[in-house]
Formats: C-alpha cells, sequence, structure tokens
C-alpha cells in the first residue's frame, strides 16, 4: 500500500500538467464530439493514446484500446441501405467507450468514480425521448459487453 502511494504522489508531482491535459483532451472527444472528429488528426489521437499509456491505470488502458479497436473496425465496415440505424448505435456505442474511458481517467486522478449514463446526458439534449433513451441503453449494453468481451 505504501509503495502504491509513493508511485501516485510520484506520478501527480512531475505530470500534474499533463495528466490535465490528458484528461481535457479525452473529455472534448465526448464534449465536443464533433469539432474534435474535425479538427483532430491521427498524431494527436495517437499522442492522446499514448499519454493513457504513461498516465492512465490498467483499466483505462484496456478501455482505450478498445474503444480505439471498435473506432478502426467502426470506420472499416462497409455501408448498407440498413446502416443509418447501425450508424447511430455504433455513435453511441463509441460515445459510450469514450465516456468509459474519461470516466475511468476522472477515477485514475482523482479517485472519483462518475456515471457514464450522466455524461451522455451531459452531451446528448435528447435523451428524455424515449426513441433516443432505448438506443443509448443498447449503447450501454453494447459498450459494457466489448468492455468483458472485447471487439469482436
Amino acid at each position: 500500500m505504501q509503495k502504491k502511494l509513493q508511485i501516485d504522489n510520484f506520478f501527480r508531482q512531475i505530470s500534474g500538467v499533463k495528466i490535465e491535459e490528458t484528461f481535457d483532451h479525452w473529455s472534448n472527444l465526448l464534449m465536443n464530439t464533433e469539432e474534435f472528429s474535425k479538427s483532430t488528426t491521427v498524431e494527436a489521437m495517437n499522442d492522446m493514446l499514448k499519454k493513457i499509456v504513461m498516465y492512465g491505470s490498467e483499466e483505462t488502458v484496456k478501455i482505450a484500446s478498445l474503444f480505439q479497436q471498435y473506432n478502426y473496425k467502426y470506420n472499416s465496415a462497409e455501408k448498407n441501405e440498413d446502416s443509418e440505424r447501425v450508424e447511430a448505435r455504433t455513435m453511441f456505442t463509441l460515445l459510450f467507450l469514450a465516456a468509459e474511458t474519461i470516466c475511468s481517467l476522472k477515477n485514475d486522478f482523482t479517485g472519483h468514480k462518475i456515471n457514464v449514463m450522466d455524461l451522455m446526458r451531459m452531451k446528448l439534449n435528447d435523451t428524455y425521448k424515449k426513441e433516443v433513451y432505448d438506443e443509448l441503453v443498447m449503447a450501454e449494453k453494447a459498450a459494457r459487453s466489448i468492455i468483458r468481451n472485447g471487439v469482436h
């Protein structure tokens, strides 16, 4: 236990600003999705993932890697006629995986746990609509399955 506290203190002393930047970049991925996707280069995303490896816990690294694998899978999938509904669910699942990464980072950096669905409600302004809420619940189940079982 003492060794863990020493390691935590070491990381907080040498990297407080970098940890804050990491958390900020990942939070922007969820809160400013449209702007993030327009302005973020592959190099910037790779840097965000590198910082997760450097400063995140084992759980955070796992979730971020699953987010990235799902992102690769989604972006390489062929689009078909039924793709609009599938695309919406896929985007919600991707957002849930990003939110899970953010929640895990928050816990890593502050020790505070936050609810993923609360983050989604901050981002989406129409979760009170039954059809949107139902899609969110399905996406949450999909994201939790991915975290448990990986991307298939």
